[in-house]
């Protein structure tokens, strides 16, 4: 059974990830489209930091930090270069620092 994600989901996630210091973290996809649900998955973009903290995002320490954060049952790295976590607390979340090309 999937999970509804809701916009008060999506919303405590950035909340969470801007305490974490990820200022600049918002809503992309359906809720940054001003949705109120998504049977799929909730999507943030954390954008792109200058140097050796852009490199960290692809880092398999910063997805296992995430992973404990988010209480996340699994994670892989996916071909449109955002972790995707399965499961969380807030439900199924997909993180991108590359919007490039994000298929809104």
């Amino acid at each position: 059974m999937n999970k509804i994600h809701t916009k008060r989901d999506a919303e405590s996630l950035i909340f969470l990830l801007q305490k974490l210091g990820y200022i600049n973290a918002k809503l992309i996809g359906s809720f940054g489209n001003g949705k109120e649900t998504s049977e799929h998955d909730i999507d943030v973009y954390i954008p792109k930091l200058p140097g050796f903290l852009s490199k960290r995002f692809k880092s398999k320490q910063f997805a296992d930090t995430m992973k404990n954060l988010l209480d996340a049952e699994s994670y892989e790295y996916t071909d449109m270069e955002s972790w995707y976590f399965t499961n969380t607390f807030f439900g199924d979340v997909d993180m991108f620092h590359n919007i490039d090309h994000f298929d809104y």
